[in-house]
């Protein structure tokens, strides 16, 4: 053992020096007090004896010296003195000595004193490494549980612990993190001291399940996961989805569950929005098989009009049916349109569009739309970038938006339209499944009616959904809107307040300035009438057939005609290839597609006219029957004029 002795005395300090060599000890001798001080900042020693009669710095100041240093408690101290008196002895003690020598003393006294030194050290020593293994575990544990308490502020859920069987009466929460009072605005006081906290705040309707659930994991030992509604402080019902294994007892029985439960209410709206826009992907596409069919009916309706027209000037009792008949045809027309808009397969004629000259261009007919009462107020920005959109089709939307408030607000009010340039950024388009990142064109109807609650809102975009009298709409309207936005590639979002107001807002991509092309001139108009040319006429649909070969044959063509792809091909062949144009309807019953008919003819005659009809949109049609843009295509229903226009100027080109 290192031992200190400060003695000034030589003789003292040699016997000294010797007694404790004879002892297996490591002496270091020091004159006085300024040495010892030296040799302390150097090493430790276990063992310190001292004089108090030193020169210069005297024992009692090195002892209070000591006593003050970092670890200066740990040495024993045991100082000789020739002051033995009560009062002398009070003061080294005070002064922070251990054990105290007086002088003079004899060789068997120093023996005994230092034995008793010793013995106090090697005791002192082990009191240090016991308490410095009790700090180190102390710290230790503390280092764990900042640890666990890091990991429980790091998970984004409420990690928890209940005790007992889950569907008891007896059963209580034994641990909760403090994310729960974060989401919740529980304490975790709450959760530990209430009775049956954990069902207390969940939904009722969820209680009977969840504990039934709960008691099935703790019975088959298997972990597992749970859904239910908890409550928060404030009212506000949240999903949860809780992840939980079974804890066992000592002699491995289940005494409880533990686990995780996370917030999931985003995720599940965001799954009902979803199941919403596939529902409304089924009855798009039954809307536009229906339309179809529709179509080839109204095209006979509306030809046939078109064609007694010229006959009311000599009968004039057939004047007032055929008005009727073609507003009845144009409203069906209509109701057409609304159903491929909200399919998406309406025809769109689309270019670079600035939104806000739109809006301004719209106006007068807005403030006719909304009526008197209601005041129309434009907040268009300036310098929009262009979106790709048809202006038919964008006019359409904004005025059934402002047909929809007109009637939301009987008594007048104020409807809005504003326009502005976003950015969306990822975590903007995570908010909405349809939405997506990137530069939009944002165009948004407000008005101040009656507003929606949230039973409407969730229908709000469904086909023949209307909250109006019967007779008083079709329930198309916001269907055919949210089709035609979704085929312009954006989204409408719509938020709704009882008795305030609703607001819709529209998102459209911006146009990549690399795709915006100047407009091409208008065409100088084709001049009507055949001039005997020979055109192929294909259409499986007899009285559309009908109607068409009698509207080109009165106008001076000469019609061959055909009821699918391979009577097509006979007919051509039977007349030698000699048709100046083919007039085909796309989707025929024999599988041929007109576009197959055509690309056959031409493998013949490359240099044949071709013109296609259907009551479909070219959008609508398989892959396989996909046109080039601009190939000359007819929509139904068409009327005598639209048809031999189209194909005169496919003749003429």
């Amino acid at each position: 053992m290192k031992v200190l002795v400060v003695e000034d005395d030589r003789a003292t300090r040699y016997l000294l020096v010797q007694v404790l060599t004879e002892r297996g000890h490591d002496p270091v001798a020091c004159e006085n007090a300024e040495q010892a001080m030296r040799a302390v900042r150097q090493e430790f020693f276990p063992l310190i004896v001292l004089d108090l009669l030193l020169p210069g710095t005297s024992g009692l100041e090195f002892c209070r010296w000591l006593r003050a240093q970092p670890q200066g408690d740990l040495p024993y101290l045991l100082v000789e003195t020739v002051k033995n008196q009560p009062e002398d002895l009070a003061e080294v003690m005070q002064a922070g000595t251990n054990d105290y020598l007086a002088k003079p003393y004899d060789l068997a006294l120093l023996r005994v004193r230092l034995t008793v030194a010793m013995r106090q050290v090697a005791e002192i020593a082990a009191r240090t490494v016991r308490g410095k293994e009790s700090l180190m575990l102390l710290e230790e544990l503390r280092h764990q549980q900042q640890r666990l308490d890091d990991l429980l502020a790091s998970v984004p859920g409420i990690v928890w612990e209940i005790w007992g069987r889950p569907d008891s009466a007896t059963m209580r929460v034994g641990f909760v993190s403090n994310y729960a009072e974060r989401l919740l605005g529980y304490g975790v006081a709450e959760w530990l001291t209430r009775p049956n906290f954990w069902y207390g705040i969940m939904h009722p309707e969820d209680k009977v399940r969840a504990a039934r659930e709960a008691a099935a994991i703790f019975d088959t030992g298997k972990s597992g996961s749970l859904q239910f509604r908890w409550l928060s402080k404030s009212g506000q019902t949240l999903w949860m989805e809780t992840h939980c294994v079974v804890v066992p007892d000592a002699a491995g029985a289940p005494q409880g569950l533990r686990g995780v439960a996370l917030d999931i209410t985003q995720r599940r709206e965001l799954e009902k929005s979803l199941q919403d826009v596939q529902k409304l992907e089924t009855v798009g596409q039954l809307a536009a098989g229906v339309a179809h069919g529709f179509n080839n009916l109204l095209t006979i309706i509306r030809g046939y009009a078109s064609l007694l027209e010229p006959l009311s000037d000599q009968v004039p009792d057939l004047a007032e049916p055929l008005k009727h008949i073609s507003v009845a045809t144009d409203r069906a027309a209509e109701l057409t349109r609304q159903l491929l808009a909200f399919s998406r397969r309406q025809m769109m004629m689309t270019k670079p569009l600035e939104v806000s000259e739109l809006i301004q261009g719209l106006a007068p007919t807005l403030e006719t739309e909304l009526g008197g009462g209601i005041r129309l107020h434009l907040d268009s920005a300036k310098h929009l970038p262009l979106v790709n959109a048809d202006p038919r089709m964008l006019e359409h939307v904004v005025l059934a938006l402002a047909a929809n408030a007109r009637d939301a607000m009987p008594g007048g009010g104020r409807f809005t339209v504003s326009t502005a340039a976003v950015r969306l950024t990822q975590a903007d388009a995570r908010r909405n499944p349809e939405a997506a990142a990137g530069d939009f064109v944002c165009l948004s109807v407000a008005d101040t009616g009656c507003g929606m609650d949230a039973a409407t809102l969730r229908k709000v975009f469904e086909p023949f959904f209307t909250t109006k009298d019967v007779g008083q709409g079709t329930g198309l309207s916001l269907s055919s809107v949210y089709g035609t936005i979704k085929q312009h590639h954006g989204w409408i979002e719509v938020a709704s307040q009882v008795g305030k107001g609703t607001t819709f807002k529209i998102f459209l991509p911006v146009l990549a300035p690399a795709l915006i092309r100047p407009l091409a001139p208008t065409p100088a108009p084709f001049p009507p009438g055949g001039r005997a040319e020979r055109i192929l006429l294909v259409e499986d649909e007899g009285p559309v057939r009908e109607l068409a070969k009698l509207i080109l044959e009165r106008a001076g063509f000469q019609v061959l005609e055909a009821t699918s792809g391979t009577e097509a091909i006979a007919v051509w062949t039977e007349e030698g290839g000699r048709v100046d144009l083919l007039f085909t309807d796309m989707v025929m019953p024999d599988g041929m597609s007109g576009r197959e008919l055509a690309e056959r003819l031409r493998v013949e005659k490359p240099a044949l006219k071709v013109v296609y009809t259907s009551g479909y949109t070219m959008e609508t049609l398989a892959p396989d029957s996909a046109l080039p843009k601009g190939t000359p295509f007819l929509g139904k229903p068409y009327d005598p004029q639209m048809l031999i226009h189209t194909i005169r100027k496919c003749l003429d080109e």
